[in-house]
C-alpha cells in the first residue's frame, strides 16, 4: 500500500486545440521508494507530438531530449514543487499520439526522476494520463532492486548514484 502515499494528483490538465478533442488530466505518481518527493524542486512536464521511431524509453533513459528531432514540443510547463506555483493548462495538444513526458528536478537543478506515458488525444471527453516516474539515479542509502529481489550495493560500485545525495 505504500503506492498510494506515492501518488499524487498535479493540477495539470491538458486542452487540445480547437480539433474537438477531450482534456487531459495528468496524474504523477511517485517512486515509493526513498524520499523522491522531498528531493523535488519542481516537475517539468511536456506534451510531445513523436516522429517516426520516438518512444517513451528513448526519453526516460536519456538518449532522447524534448524538442529533438522526432521529438516536437506541442506544449511544457514547469511546476514548482510541492507549493503548485507555475500550474496552468497545457495547450494546444493534438489530435493523435501523444507522449507525455515528465521529469523532477531537484535543488541543485539535477534531474532525478523521469517518467512517460502515451495517449490518443482528439476524443470526446475529459481523459487521464497517468505518468510513473523512475529513478534515474539512486540517492545514498537506497538499494538497487533487480526483479523480485533487492539489494544493497556498495556505495563504489553503484551506478550514478546522484552525486553524494
Amino acid at each position: 500500500m505504500g503506492w498510494l502515499r506515492s501518488l499524487i494528483l498535479v493540477g495539470l490538465f491538458l486542452v487540445p486545440a480547437c480539433s474537438g478533442g477531450g482534456s487531459f488530466w495528468i496524474t504523477i505518481i511517485f517512486p515509493a521508494d526513498g524520499d523522491p518527493q522531498g528531493q523535488t524542486s519542481q516537475i517539468e512536464v511536456f506534451a510531445i507530438e513523436p516522429g517516426s521511431g520516438a518512444s517513451c524509453q528513448a526519453l526516460i533513459d536519456g538518449s532522447a531530449q524534448p524538442g529533438s528531432q522526432a521529438y516536437v514540443i506541442e506544449d511544457q510547463l514547469t511546476v514548482s514543487y510541492p507549493a503548485g506555483e507555475g500550474s496552468r493548462p497545457l495547450q494546444q495538444i493534438g489530435p493523435g499520439l501523444r507522449l507525455f513526458f515528465a521529469r523532477a528536478v531537484d535543488l541543485n537543478s539535477n534531474v532525478i526522476l523521469r517518467g512517460c506515458s502515451s495517449a490518443d488525444a482528439g476524443g470526446q471527453g475529459p481523459q487521464e494520463v497517468s505518468i510513473s516516474l523512475h529513478w534515474i539515479c539512486r540517492p545514498k542509502g537506497i538499494p538497487w532492486k533487480s526483479q523480485a529481489r533487492s539489494y544493497p550495493l556498495p556505495e563504489k560500485t553503484r551506478p550514478d548514484c546522484c552525486m553524494g545525495l
